[in-house]
């Protein structure tokens, strides 16, 4: 995880539970649907655990990406006196609180 932009965890957790249409919730949740429909719910039943899986993985994603920018916030250097850090720099609030 130290490797990864609080940005592009955000993104993640938009690919998997997002408003989008091709978001992984939505695949699954139509999936299930068109199944019903056609009667046949037994042929898409592995995937439900993929769907519990993917409404605890993203809030955690998020989560981690705010406690994350956090982090990369408190550690910056201050740029007129390098020798010291920022520790009182707060987040914005966009990234809520985890």
């Amino acid at each position: 995880m130290r490797s990864v932009e609080p940005e592009d965890l955000e993104q993640s957790a938009t690919l998997l539970d997002g408003a989008d249409p091709a978001s992984l919730k939505n695949g699954t949740d139509s999936a299930f649907s068109r199944a019903a429909t056609l009667g046949v719910t037994s042929k898409p039943a592995g995937l439900r655990p993929m769907a519990a899986w993917v409404t605890e993985t993203a809030p955690d994603l998020r989560r981690r990406a705010a406690a994350y920018g956090r982090r990369v916030l408190r550690h910056r250097r201050d740029p007129d006196r390098p020798d010291r850090q920022l520790h009182h720099v707060r987040p914005p609030h966009s990234w809520g609180r985890a």
